[in-house]
Parts: C-alpha cells; sequence; structure tokens
C-alpha cells in the first residue's frame, strides 16, 4: 500500500480543471505526501469557520500519536463532513494501513465518504478505499467502490485501479481494457509512464490475451518505486474572487 498517499499528487494535477468547470469559490490547498495532510476549502463557509477548521486540522496534524484521536473527534464533533473532518479521517486510515490494519482503514475510509461533503474528497476516498478492499481480497466490493467515482479528473486513476485489480486476478483482458480507458481519459499534458507500462504489459500477444508473470508483476512494482516523485509539501493559495473584489 506504499502508493496509498500518491493521489494527493492527482489534487496538483487536477487544480486547473477545476478552475476551467466551475470550482472558482476554491479558497486554498494544501498538498501533502508520505504523511503530511492536504485540505481546500470552498464553498459558502465563512471565513470564522474555515480559519477554525483550519486551526484544528494544523493542530491535529502537530500532535503526538496520543492526542490525534482526541483531536480527531473533536473536529468531527465540530465540523461533521467538513473537508477538514475527511481529511483526518484519511489520516488515520493511513496510519491503520501502516500499522497492518486494513480493515480498520476500510472503516475509516467508508465513513469518511458517507459523511464527506465535498465531491472531490470523497471520490478520492473512493479510489483509497478500492484499493484497501483489494489488499482484503474483496474485489467485488472494489470495482463497486470504483464506480462510483464521478470526478473527471479522478476517472483514469479509478480506471488504472480497476486494472490493477482484473491483473491481480488474472482477467488481463478486462485489466488492458482498464488501463486503455485510464490512458484515454488522462487529463490534457497528463503523463503516467507506469500506467503506459501496465498497458503495455497487458496487451494481447499474437491475438492472446497472457497472464502476467511474478516477473513481470515484480518488474511493475520496480518500476512503480524508481518512477515515483516525492513532492515535497507545498501550499498553494487560491483566492476566492468574491474575496477580491
Amino acid at each position: 500500500m506504499s502508493d496509498y498517499l500518491d493521489d494527493e499528487e492527482q489534487l496538483a494535477r487536477m487544480k486547473s480543471w477545476w478552475d476551467e468547470n466551475g470550482k472558482s469559490t476554491i479558497a486554498a490547498v494544501i498538498l501533502g505526501v508520505a504523511g503530511a495532510i492536504g485540505w481546500n476549502w470552498y464553498g459558502d463557509y465563512s471565513v470564522d469557520q474555515r480559519q477554525a477548521q483550519t486551526a484544528l486540522l494544523t493542530n491535529y496534524q502537530a500532535a503526538e500519536a496520543a492526542d490525534k484521536e482526541r483531536l480527531a473527534e473533536e473536529i468531527g464533533a465540530q465540523f461533521s463532513g467538513s473537508a477538514a473532518h475527511v481529511l483526518a479521517l484519511f489520516d488515520r486510515a493511513g496510519r491503520a494501513i501502516e500499522a497492518g490494519e486494513a480493515e480498520q482503514a476500510a472503516q475509516l475510509l467508508s465513513q469518511a465518504i458517507e459523511s464527506g461533503s465535498d465531491d472531490l474528497l470523497v471520490d478520492l476516498g473512493r479510489i483509497r478505499l478500492a484499493k484497501v478492499q483489494q489488499e482484503l481480497d474483496l474485489s467485488s466490493q472494489a470495482l463497486s467502490t470504483l464506480s462510483q467515482v464521478r470526478n473527471e479528473g479522478f476517472r483514469s486513476l479509478a480506471l488504472e485501479v480497476q486494472g490493477d485489480i482484473h491483473a491481480a486476478n488474472g482477467e488481463v483482458e478486462q485489466a488492458y481494457l482498464a488501463y486503455q480507458s485510464a490512458v484515454d481519459s488522462l487529463l490534457d499534458g497528463e503523463q503516467r509512464p507506469l500506467l503506459s507500462l501496465k498497458l503495455e504489459n497487458a496487451k494481447p500477444f499474437d491475438g492472446e490475451f497472457v497472464q502476467m508473470t511474478d516477473t513481470i508483476t515484480e518488474a511493475l512494482k520496480q518500476a512503480a518505486e524508481t518512477l515515483e516523485v516525492q513532492v515535497p509539501t507545498e501550499e498553494v493559495q487560491v483566492e476566492d474572487q468574491e474575496d477580491d473584489s
């Protein structure tokens, strides 16, 4: 599950797409990788509400492990369903995975999906949940979870995970079709070399789909590690046009 937090990069890749499709009220996006938390405030929250959520989430991020549970409950009690609440649940799920508690992670991600009011984060939660469900040998549930992803910016990533699930189950033709759809759904200018490699290895040989060998699977894993980009925590401020006026 080393790619669990890689999805945070998608938030950066999609920022311009969202700006062009009506999300001009995004107030802030903070991106994190490998344990850092990111958040974006938008909608009809007041400045005071945004500041209160930001303060609580900042305290949660900086807290010692023993205090995180209490602060997470406080965020959920005061701002249930908010971006801060969902991101705290994401973080708790990520730490559960690191501790080898996949079932607990699945419960936390399900809670984030059910309570979240931010469609972007909810879809990100669905993709993460599907990965955890696959780890729990719940392939059918994982595919069902991915089918609920609606955001166009996450479509390619969801299809890639779908392909991974089919590949793991030995369903090479279905994996190939999912990978091809994922490539076709890439945003303008988006490059995902590992996805291209997966598509190449799943394509038919002499008109026949051949199950990937353990050697190829291991090579793909090594390629994923090689291609993984470590992005430092970065804050990108997008001012609300109404606030500027």
